[in-house]
């Protein structure tokens, strides 16, 4: 008897083997799905008038670069320039008024002017800036 159970066993454990094997194939077989997306990068023919246009567009964005750097040397340099011509207008029209008061002390009559044009505005009537405009104002 005890044969028998151990036939039985042995066939009932091949059967619980076997339906477990039939239960993971079917789980393995169609339930999962594994999308597989190679990246494989191969690079894009070029003929030599694309390769052409590429340099000569990245020859253009450093040439525009550069010259928007200069363009701000050249506006901090015209900044400087006018605080310049500024300290000048300033220094003549102190002088222009010193001159006046000299020729009033002494009794004198101004000079005629040289030019035939006449300015709209002389030094001494206009008011003197005190500091540099900004440079939109200035444009």
């Amino acid at each position: 008897m005890a044969e028998k159970i151990k036939s039985y066993g042995a066939g009932v454990l091949f059967v619980v083997f076997i339906g477990v094997l039939i239960w993971f194939a079917g789980s393995l077989n169609g339930s999962q799905t594994y999308d597989v997306k190679p990246e494989i990068s191969i690079p894009q023919y070029q003929s030599d008038a694309a390769r052409a246009i590429d340099a000569y567009e990245k020859v253009m964005d450093r040439y525009m670069d550069i010259s928007e750097s200069n363009f701000k040397n050249i506006e901090s340099d015209n900044e400087k320039i006018f605080e310049k011509l500024l300290e000048i207008q300033t220094d003549i029209a102190r002088i222009d008024a010193r001159l006046e008061r000299i020729e009033k002390a002494m009794g004198l009559d101004p000079l005629p002017p040289v030019c035939t044009k006449v300015p709209p505005q002389g030094p001494a009537e206009k008011p003197v800036p005190k500091k540099a405009p900004p440079a939109e104002e200035r444009m």
